[in-house]
């Protein structure tokens, strides 16, 4: 793994200035859906499906883009992932399975996050949902796909192209972790600190560090120099 030495600033004292970082936020959010109703398995879901675009629908940023089912985001980071369901049963009880999975290879898929639900006679209804948190760093191998399993021709699982009752919704949370190394001079003596909650971002070829905010014991203040590694 390469070591990569990054120069911010020469002579600072006490807080580190903004110019010196990238502030951080959510830029991406999308919720799609499917737009009609459909009857046993589903692995993965595949057809008829739309983004939200009713109702004051709002999204943030660039759009997810999905092929047969499988599911490439925009950009790298941690994405939150929500699958919701709402399903009807009639002249049938059984356990339905939802799945959210995920590759990092672009092949093989793990069933990252699932929810098994019972539906019953009498045209019984039920809406269940599962989440997951997904780390993206190669927008070309990081995938995911939503499947739906032991469904049969007795269970319906709802659509509809004016509201969402089945819907998949993406949430940008935020940059990639990397490992960030603080090498500090204070008063002639060199302190390591590793930051572990550090996220760098590449911005027109120049590499540069977002810091969260941070309390240090003591009262800690910077002195002299910074001299920052990331492994990256």
């Amino acid at each position: 793994m390469a070591l990569t030495k990054l120069n911010l600033a020469q002579g600072v004292t006490g807080t580190l200035p903004t110019s010196n970082y990238v502030q951080g936020g959510i830029t991406m959010a999308n919720q799609w859906r499917i737009t009609g109703d459909f009857t046993d398995d589903a692995n993965p879901i595949s057809s008829g499906i739309e983004q939200a675009d009713t109702d004051g629908y709002g999204k943030i940023g660039s759009d997810m883009s999905v092929s047969s089912g499988i599911w490439t985001f925009p950009s790298t980071g941690v994405y939150l992932l929500q699958f919701e369901c709402y399903v009807t049963a009639d002249n049938i009880d059984g356990l339905i399975s939802m799945f959210i999975e995920t590759t990092t290879d672009g092949t093989n898929y793990s069933e990252t996050s699932t929810k098994e639900f019972g539906v019953s006679r009498a045209s019984d209804k039920q809406m269940c949902s599962t989440m997951a948190m997904f780390d993206v760093t190669n927008t070309t191998t990081h995938k995911c796909r939503f499947s739906l399993t032991n469904a049969s021709s007795d269970t319906t699982t709802h659509g509809n192209t004016s509201k969402s009752e089945t819907s998949f919704t993406f949430i940008r949370l935020g940059d990639t972790w990397l490992i960030l190394v603080l090498i500090v001079e204070q008063q002639q003596k060199q302190i390591v600190i590793v930051l572990m909650n550090v996220r760098a971002v590449v911005l027109s070829g120049s590499s540069r560090i977002k810091y969260k905010k941070y309390c240090y014991p003591n009262g800690f203040a910077w002195h002299s120099y910074w001299e920052c590694f990331f492994c990256g």
